[in-house]
């Protein structure tokens, strides 16, 4: 359904935390606080992720090599750059959700305190949903057009409560109307192709949050929708955050909504992450050359001076590597501005260039290359 659900059973045994209310003035319901473990701080880290698929005629190609980024209750977190730079696949390797068959090969993934690799389906289902839920970019087809939109957002509260028919039926019309649908019994009721681009986003929504989950996953969420409708799902997202305390992983090539939405970016270039510091900080004065150069392609509020100075919105020549591309040297060697010889000889690591800032370049003091 786009909620990060699929179907299994829950062995875990939470009891129904009473009926949704919906709070005053703003139509979001104030939802049963149930996190899977209170008392694990960071719920997601990700070190030195590789996502491998299999290769014609033997071996692993490694599509995503050195993704690393954690998420904290109550955080805002956005993984920015390029198409086929990694983004959604490291998003997607938090509950092992990888497109068969696509796996997990190296690096770690720990989720609420766990190590995702090697736990059992019953374990990831347990993690899906109501610890980590998605929200995907496709409203028109993450819902299944065959069955009824409340079905559907209910599922992953059927899954971690166990309710029954008419439960589910009365909490999926409750989070439909808290996340701002009006006639939302009739909505419930019908499907997915009855809806506006705008409902079934919300609706997908309302299913992500059923489950009552401590991080929502957004994958370019926006993208699908006209600029009024896009305006009411940002102010939602922001609204159900900062009512509930929910942690953000925001994936997007627009700097400009990781600006609204994100304490903090990660920028991945490549299948790895290349620079990742506090959002305002990584705007005004970034470290790593693709995030220069994406910054200039960019209308944010830091760079919209120098836009209208400079006339003409900025692109980058070429493309991203394929990972058969990626060889020993920097990966975005061969469409940067200020590459040196080094650049073409070595692969950089992932260092601290100052507090709080991590950066992937040979251009800074201290920056070695993975040899060390």
């Amino acid at each position: 359904t786009g909620t990060g659900t699929d179907t299994g059973t829950d062995t875990d045994t939470d009891t129904d935390a009473g009926p949704v209310t919906v709070s005053g003035g703003v139509g979001v319901s104030r939802f049963p606080s149930l996190p899977y473990n209170a008392s694990v701080a960071q719920i997601a880290a990700v070190e030195a992720l590789e996502v491998g698929f299999p290769r014609r005629g033997g071996g692993v190609v490694r599509v995503v090599r050195g993704a690393e980024f954690a998420v904290e209750d109550g955080d805002g977190l956005a993984l920015v750059g390029e198409s086929g730079c990694g983004k959604t696949l490291s998003a997607l390797a938090l509950t092992n959700l990888l497109p068969e068959p696509g796996k997990i090969v190296g690096g770690r993934v720990v989720v609420d305190g766990e190590e995702v690799r090697g736990l059992s389906d019953g374990r990831l289902q347990r993690l899906r949903g109501a610890v980590v839920a998605y929200l995907f970019q496709e409203p028109g087809t993450a819902l299944n057009p065959l069955l009824r939109v409340g079905v559907q957002v209910a599922e992953a509260g059927v899954l971690r409560y166990g309710w029954n028919h008419r439960e589910a039926v009365r909490r999926a019309v409750g989070l439909l109307r808290a996340v701002g649908l009006e006639n939302a019994g009739a909505l419930a009721d019908g499907y997915p192709h009855q809806l506006s681009g705008g409902q079934r986003q919300r609706a997908l929504l309302a299913a992500a949050l059923a489950g009552n989950p401590r991080l929502l996953v957004l994958d370019e969420p926006t993208s699908a929708l006209d600029p009024l409708a896009r305006e009411h799902l940002l102010e939602l997202v922001r609204t159900v955050q900062d009512e509930r305390g929910l942690a953000l992983l925001l994936i997007t090539h627009d700097l400009q909504l990781a600006e609204r939405l994100a304490r903090r970016v990660v920028v991945m270039y490549a299948g790895e992450t290349v620079e990742s510091g506090r959002t305002p900080d990584l705007l005004t004065g970034p470290f790593h050359p693709y995030t220069q150069a994406l910054l200039r392609c960019a209308i944010v509020e830091p760079v919209r001076a120098k836009a209208r100075e400079g006339g003409a919105q900025a692109t980058i020549p070429g493309r991203v590597p394929p990972p058969q591309a990626w060889g020993g040297a920097c990966r975005f060697a061969d469409r940067c501005e200020k590459v040196m010889p080094r650049c073409r000889e070595a692969h950089p690591a992932l260092t601290e260039l100052a507090p709080g800032r991590m950066g992937r370049c040979f251009l800074h003091a201290g920056n070695e290359d993975e040899r060390g």
